[in-house]
């Protein structure tokens, strides 16, 4: 019996590693033959974008600016005001401001928060590398059986304990307490022992006690990867390793979902400061100067800016470009029906999304409203096309500053962008810091490959990881 069983599992152990290198061999072979073409980064270098110079030319059309009106909120405390009833005033020209302390404050104390997480960020990333370099140091035949020995013993002594406790209760002579109960009480009164003790108020007190000690330990078991980074000594399998790996990556990702929400909140916060300086948006008159109490609460404009004669113009502005247009900055305004050229100056930048472009860049706009300084040949409804002052470049740049490649020869994984490049010979996955998308068809890249690397088109059934490759030109990727 004992033969057959010794034979069977020797048949069994060789059809096993048959299996095994031969799926090894057949992997082997599928790697090293049929190589996979790789290309020249170069060959699809563009580098004709320059992301600083480059503003869209913006079109829009003319409307009669209308008056000003300025509302005075009571959740506001004015802290300045500059102008008076009669006055002269043009664009650009401070009219009050707010009391902007209890604002700035909570800015700083937003910023104070993101330098927090950033170093939060930062120790958790040092972490990570260090788990990563970490080898598991498995359980030596020793300690596993002293450990073993250690439990058997624990578990032993637990049971004899349980059992003397045990027979202790049940042995007790009842005599005994009878007898005990008679020298110390009157025996004309007949007493009664109970055969067992009831539980005490204290006893539940313990056992509930005992029942939140046993979840805090499971919480914090939970929580509780198993590993320092920074303990050199630990003992530890790679199982925990890997464990701990995970929930190291699960925390920075929950630590840059923090910082990505806190700079959102500081460029909210900034919007509000820049409300707190309120600007003539017309050139005219003040014909209405009411700062009133009564008046606020009448709903009525505590000051009117008259600006009969003005012209402005509404226009729609890619998202790239909008940090570009802050109030105050000096335009270029070409009307399309007269031919003419003004100047013009920002007054108002929106912060809702009015509509999507796609030429070059895929993005949402947003409404921007330019002041026109001089209203000789603009009527209503005029189509003008707005650009910045010669100070700024309005065209796309020629330059070899910006690495850009076809989005076809990247993919996308958890949200990032990769290559498949060519390393010593075999293809290894490279990951990609990338930039914006033109043409919905070129991607900029920032970090990860440069015009020397080798890349393959990443779509084909053989392009994997250890797969080896050959060079070849660009245009054999066409045939």
């Amino acid at each position: 019996m004992i033969k057959k069983l010794i034979i069977t599992l020797v048949v069994l152990g060789i059809i096993g590693a048959g299996g095994y290198f031969g799926i090894k061999a057949y992997r082997n072979h599928r790697q090293n033959s049929d190589p996979v073409k790789v290309y020249p980064v170069s060959g699809f270098y563009g580098g004709y974008y320059d992301d600083d110079s480059y503003t869209d030319s913006m079109s829009g059309f003319v409307s009669s600016s209308g008056d000003q009106k300025i509302y005075v909120g009571a959740d506001k405390t004015v802290s300045e005001v500059m102008v008076k009833e009669g006055d002269e005033v043009k664009v650009g020209d401070l009219i009050l401001t707010y009391d902007n302390s209890m604002d700035s404050l909570k800015l700083e104390s937003l910023r104070a928060n993101l330098t927090v997480l950033n170093n939060d960020l930062t120790i958790a990333q040092n972490d990570l590398e260090k788990l990563k370099k970490k080898t598991p140091k498995e359980l030596t035949t020793t300690e596993e059986t002293t450990e073993e020995t250690t439990e058997e013993t624990t578990e032993a002594t637990t049971v004899t304990t349980t059992e003397a406790t045990t027979e202790e209760h049940t042995s007790t002579d009842p005599d005994k307490k009878k007898k005990k109960k008679k020298t110390t009480e009157p025996t004309t009164e007949p007493t009664t022992e109970p055969t067992t003790e009831p539980t005490t108020d204290d006893d539940n007190d313990d056992d509930f006690d005992d029942d939140f000690d046993d979840l805090d330990d499971l919480f914090d078991d939970l929580d509780d990867p198993g590993i320092d980074p920074d303990d050199e000594d630990g003992v530890y399998t790679q199982a925990q390793l890997d464990k701990a790996i995970r929930q190291q990556i699960q925390k920075i990702k929950e630590i840059q979902l923090k910082i990505d929400t806190e700079n959102l909140n500081i460029k909210k916060q900034e919007r509000v400061l820049s409300k707190n300086d309120v600007t003539a948006t017309v050139s005219g008159t003040v014909i209405v100067f009411d700062m009133s109490e009564e008046r606020s609460n009448l709903g009525e404009p505590n000051i009117v800016v008259s600006s009969s004669g003005t012209y402005s113009a509404t226009v729609s502005v890619g998202e790239y470009n909008l940090d570009k247009m802050q109030k105050g900055a000096d335009v270029s305004v070409y009307n399309y029906d007269s031919g003419s050229y003004y100047t013009g100056k920002v007054i108002e930048v929106g912060t809702t999304p009015n509509g999507e472009m796609s030429n070059p860049v895929v993005q949402s706009t947003y409404p921007v409203k330019i002041a026109i300084d001089d209203s000789e040949g603009l009527t209503e409804n005029s189509y003008v096309e707005v650009k910045f002052d010669k100070t700024q470049a309005v065209e796309p740049t020629d330059t070899s500053s910006v690495l850009t490649i076809p989005l076809y020869m990247t993919r996308k994984e958890n949200g990032k962008y990769y290559v498949m490049k060519n390393v010593n010979g075999r293809l290894q996955k490279q990951k990609l810091k990338t930039g914006k998308i033109y043409w919905g068809s070129e991607i900029v890249i920032n970090g990860g490959l440069t015009t020397e690397d080798m890349i393959a088109f990443p779509y084909g059934k053989d392009v994997v990881e250890g797969k080896i490759c050959k060079e070849a030109d660009v245009s054999d990727l066409w045939e």
